[in-house]
């Protein structure tokens, strides 16, 4: 894409200098990215020289951790073919930037004996930054690019371009021309850190600096990277089981964050739960001060006066959550379709209304109806499902949900030579739900496997990974 800037910039007689490449990108998004963390730390009051070092570090690790990580995503190639030849034509791995980097500063601030999540949240700004400049220079270096689309938000890269030569490749179109026009993915998920970074500075705003800022950013970028990998079309990035490396680290990542958080939630608790005890305990002393003083009447009149009434015994929001009779749940997710390379990718979107039948105190039944839709940029399925499922309770905040699901599927497709066609749908699933209060809940469903059949498509096996869940229990 730079090459078109520049002549863009040549015609209307200004200097090509202006149309930065991938590397000045990166330069500018290390330089204000630092810029907006010495900042943040100058106004925090932080150490700023050994966290200082620990941004250094963050800097070396996360170019070496790029390639590291694409290197060990090659390695099982480079074995097969008996040649070191796949190690030198790889990319940079933004994940391996990512972990590798945090990872090193961790272990920087640990030798100076310094917190490491006042430092993570800090970076959040950075993170936005680099992530939208890094993505820019990769949308003008035309690499990182998404698969044909018909719609207004095509476009189409130059000759001798990344996608243009994929695409000739293929016989999609002549040698030496532009590239069909496909989905700016680079642009798609600059922005979207950009706006995750946004979103999590608001617990900055708010004087937070207990790694809810990182860990808000990381999510929603975890999140967003794994939706747009079903818009990639470049094959090089290394794909298995219909999921891209990306897309499994993004679930790596949200299970990283959520046993995290779960035992954060856990720890908190037992703070809370010594408090307590020690408000208890010099309570009971204050009374035996009090009765040694005025007597067995003094007591009574004290007990009288200050003693609370007796309080409702509490219960873990998990099990309030549970025991409620009505459930509505929405998600979104990946539409994948491993052997069948005709269909293209997408992304799934569903809402359901389910009835809940308590078994035990940790199992629970439910049965509901609801709707479910799915987009690819060439058709659009939308249909109506009855979900079967079992919740296992395996923690105070935490279950397991097993279930399956029937439906009938209305496929539309985009092309007004092919008419909408019928199928009925099933699909099973395993996944993890977290509490976030009694009549909330959050899940990601990594395991879900479905089947289409019908005269028309015959027998269609599907992928469809629910990233996100979120359920709101009805009294």
């Amino acid at each position: 894409m730079r090459p078109s800037l520049m002549d863009w910039l040549a015609r209307h007689g200004l200097p090509t200098w202006l149309a930065p490449d991938y590397a000045a990108m990166v330069g500018l998004a290390g330089l204000l990215g630092a810029m907006s963390f010495f900042w943040l730390a100058r106004r925090d009051g932080a150490n700023r020289r050994a966290e200082g070092r620990a941004l250094l570090a963050v800097y070396a690790a996360a170019l070496a951790g790029g390639y590291v990580a694409e290197w060990i995503r090659v390695a099982p190639l480079a074995l097969l073919q008996r040649s070191t030849d796949p190690f030198f034509h790889v990319g940079r791995s933004a994940y391996g930037g990512f972990l590798f980097g945090s990872l090193a500063a961790a272990l920087v601030l640990r030798r100076h004996h310094l917190p490491a999540l006042p430092f993570l949240d800090r970076t959040v700004p950075l993170l936005g930054i680099t992530y939208a400049f890094v993505r820019t220079g990769c949308f003008l270096a035309g690499c990182d690019y998404g698969v044909p689309t018909s719609s207004v938000l095509g476009v189409r890269f130059p000759a001798g371009s990344s996608a243009a030569t994929s695409h000739a490749a293929h016989g999609w179109v002549p040698v030496g021309v532009e590239s069909l026009p496909v989905h700016a993915t680079q642009l798609y998920e600059a922005g979207l850190a950009l706006v995750a970074a946004a979103i999590a500075s608001l617990w900055l705003a708010r004087g937070h600096r207990d790694g809810r800022a990182f860990a808000t950013w990381a999510a929603l970028y975890a999140i967003s990277r794994f939706a747009i990998e079903t818009l990639r079309g470049d094959i090089d990035r290394g794909v298995a089981l219909g999921l891209s490396t990306a897309q499994f680290v993004s679930i790596g990542v949200l299970m990283t964050l959520a046993v995290v958080s779960l035992r954060r939630a856990r720890a908190a608790r037992a703070a809370r739960a010594a408090r307590t005890a020690r408000t208890a305990a010099r309570a009971a002393r204050t009374a035996a001060r009090a009765l040694s003083a005025t007597g067995a009447a003094s007591l009574v009149a004290l007990l009288a006066f200050a003693s609370p009434a007796p309080a409702a015994a509490q219960t873990a929001p998990q099990s309030e959550f549970r025991n409620r009779r009505v459930e509505l749940t929405a998600d979104v997710g990946a539409f994948l379709v491993p052997g069948r390379f005709a269909v293209e990718n997408g992304l799934t979107f569903g809402l359901d209304a389910a009835f809940r039948v308590p078994s035990s105190g940790r199992v629970r039944f439910q049965v509901g109806a609801g709707f479910r839709g799915a987009s690819t940029y060439d058709a659009t399925h939308l249909g109506l499902r009855v979900p079967l499922g079992i919740g296992i309770g395996v923690g105070r905040f935490a279950e397991i949900y097993v279930g399956a699901t029937l439906g009938y599927t209305r496929i539309l497709f985009d092309s007004p030579y092919f008419a909408g066609v019928n199928a009925f749908a099933g699909s099973l699933e395993a996944g993890l739900r977290f509490t976030v209060s009694s009549r909330v809940a959050i899940g990601i469903h990594p395991f879900v496997f479905g089947l289409y059949a019908s005269p028309d498509i015959d027998t269609l096996p599907t992928y469809e990974p629910k990233l996100l869940t979120l359920s709101v229990a009805v009294p």
